[in-house]
């Protein structure tokens, strides 16, 4: 009986092995070609549990088994660290040498993801970025600001006035993409023009750490409705055995899956124009926004590939989420920065006022 287990365990472990390496690599095949690989990159957190229940067990019953598991995981070390990066307080003192601070943040219109009213006078996500120390502040789905004060009770004239005191230089533009920035910029030409699933602007910013030019993006989403969501939290509220739950729970998983390929293969188009503008600006670069995709996928690796730095695999610690809406929990918001640019801090904010969670990365000169 005892040999019987270990063999299963043995194989069962390599299996969770193989599956391991497949979604620990699966942003490395163009969606183009075939998004199964991109579908299978998105379990590499679940898989990564697994491994670790495996191991326990089979330190318990079988050592092989736990062999075989701590070989697949030393096997994806990379994809690894780029999902749970280990920096414990290594920023060192800079002295008087200049700092630069960059949130991105998709503010969701600026309503309150909290409740369902607010008050004119304290838009809570406004003030959340006033009360940080981030000199430059990317924000995507953000509504005009002189409308919301005008035609809106979500932002108030005085907290307008503290943000334009805070951020004397400010674009917004009619995609929702917005900068806000304590130092002067010139928005950049690009030769796409954003649309509604794919939102991408440029600034060139005269910051401490000199010119950079900085890409705001939002890219596709898988646009889940309303109805899709309020299955999937009955689904994990435990309702699939029921026969209506279970029929509706088939049609949202083709759904979404179907959703789910669309998107990947639209990103991969994007980003390839991502690289383009990259290397047509030269210089400084940062690209930061609400990607839309998680660490390690095809879109972010081809905009890395430019040879951008992911500043919280560089600078962060531990498994991040930045979206965090309806039980979907994956770490979507980016900050990719030029090696001149060292990323000495990065971090998400649990603010809850949207449907995402800021990220925040402070850099220096190299």
């Amino acid at each position: 009986m005892k040999h019987l287990l270990r063999i299963f365990l043995v194989s069962f472990a390599m299996l969770a092995g193989v599956v391991t390496i497949a979604a620990g690599y699966g942003g490395m095949v163009n969606p183009l070609s075939t998004t199964l690989p991109a579908l299978i990159a998105m379990t590499f957190p679940v898989c990564l549990l697994v491994d670790i229940a495996l191991i326990l067990v089979g330190l318990l019953f079988c050592c092989r088994a736990a062999a075989v598991i701590v070989l697949s995981i030393a096997v994806t070390a990379g994809p690894l660290l780029t999902f749970c990066p280990v920096h414990f307080g290594d920023r060192a003192p800079e002295g008087d040498a200049p700092e630069l601070r960059v949130m991105t943040y998709n503010v969701m219109q600026l309503d309150d993801y909290t409740r369902l009213h607010n008050t004119p006078a304290s838009n809570p996500t406004m003030q959340f970025i006033l009360g940080s120390d981030a000199d430059i502040v990317a924000l995507q789905e953000c509504p005009t600001l002189r409308r919301a004060a005008n035609t809106d009770v979500r932002t108030s004239r005085g907290l307008l006035d503290s943000v334009a005191a805070r951020y004397p230089y400010r674009a917004f533009g009619r995609e929702g993409q917005a900068l806000l920035s304590r130092y002067p910029f010139t928005e950049v030409a690009l030769s796409r023009k954003p649309d509604h699933s794919f939102q991408v602007r440029a600034y060139r910013i005269e910051s401490p750490l000199g010119d950079i030019t900085l890409f705001n993006l939002h890219l596709k989403s898988i646009g889940l409705t309303d109805g899709d969501k309020a299955l999937y939290r009955q689904w994990t509220d435990g309702e699939a055995a029921r026969g209506p739950i279970r029929e509706e729970l088939r049609e949202l998983r083709r759904d979404v899956l179907s959703k789910l390929s669309a998107a990947f293969r639209e990103r991969a188009v994007q980003a390839r124009a991502i690289r383009e503008m990259i290397d047509s600006v030269g210089g400084t670069v940062m690209v930061c926004g609400d990607f839309n995709d998680i660490p390690g996928s095809y879109a972010a690796r081809k905009i890395l590939a430019t040879g951008l730095d992911d500043a919280y695999r560089e600078a962060g610690c531990g498994p991040a989420i930045t979206y965090h809406a309806s039980r979907f929990y994956f770490r979507i918001d980016h900050i990719f920065a030029s090696p001149s640019l060292r990323p000495v801090d990065a971090f998400t904010l649990r603010n809850p006022t949207s449907d995402h969670y800021p990220v925040e990365a402070v850099f220096v000169g190299r």
